[in-house]
């Protein structure tokens, strides 16, 4: 995409899941880290913070943006041809290969483009509150952008790409939409991690000197209690910020069409 200015875009997706990052992670800091960071003063750990909390969510951002590819990759890797090989029902194998990939297909869809490729695939297959001439013209109007006057067309994945080059810094629906999708992606990864961190840490307050050492101190922040009432509570965040994520992914591509036909008859 085309470089552009720090601007609101950056603070929503970027500095404040990495704000927000920073603050969880601190919690499972030991417990004389913990206390040292809070002894500085209220400027300092707010400059500190903010400047921590770009560059952390820009690695939130990263990873969440890589989901999709990471999630793809491992559904097409995952084979089960050695167990159809020893007499196992493949419908019971099929049932077993749908619960262990339904987390894998849940993730994939963290920012991925497919509804977009569809309807350019196949714009008669588009929803009834989105014009199909519409659609069509948005096609016809990047490939003459992009040199293709005459088929065959470029990929739908590049004219999409295209397509999101012209609209990028645009004041338009599409880019509001673009960032809230992009926000609660991002938070619905951070508050996965640090559910499972958090969970994590409670089990192994209560029960690691059990399993682990005599007499094993974590030495950690918080009490466990507090650990397992957060790792919940991150769970449950995750869930709604999912649950956003993918309304606003679906206003999105359809302020993409809108927005993006205003542009290319201008």
């Amino acid at each position: 995409m085309p470089v552009q200015q720090f601007s609101a875009y950056d603070v929503i997706v970027d500095v404040i899941p990495g704000a927000i990052g920073l603050i969880l992670v601190s919690t499972l800091l030991p417990k004389s880290a913990f206390n040292s960071l809070t002894a500085y003063s209220p400027i300092v750990s707010g400059s500190a913070l903010l400047v921590g909390g770009y560059f952390f969510g820009r690695i939130i951002h990263s990873f969440s943006s890589r989901i999709p590819d990471l999630a793809g990759s491992a559904n097409r890797r995952i084979r089960f041809d050695s167990l159809e090989e020893t007499g196992f029902s493949p419908r019971l194998l099929r049932i077993f290969r749908d619960i262990l990939l339904f987390p894998l297909k849940l993730i994939s869809g963290f920012g991925d483009r497919s509804r977009l490729k569809n309807w350019f695939d196949k714009p008669e297959d588009s929803p009834t509150d989105v014009n199909h001439r519409t659609i069509y013209q948005v096609i016809e109007g990047l490939a003459n952008k992009m040199g293709y006057q005459h088929k065959p067309l470029p990929e739908p994945s590049s004219m999409i790409k295209y397509g999101e080059n012209l609209l990028y810094g645009e004041d338009s629906l599409y880019m509001k939409y673009e960032m809230l999708s992009t926000f609660f992606r991002n938070i619905s990864v951070l508050s996965i991690l640090f559910s499972l961190a958090s969970v994590s840490y409670w089990y192994i307050a209560r029960w690691g000197q059990n399993i682990r050492f005599n007499n094993w101190d974590p030495q950690i922040a918080l009490p466990p209690e507090i650990y397992l009432f957060l790792g919940l509570f991150a769970f449950s965040i995750a869930a709604i910020s999912y649950a956003q994520k993918t309304d606003f992914e679906s206003r999105r591509d359809r302020a993409y069409i809108n927005d993006l036909n205003e542009i290319l008859n201008e």
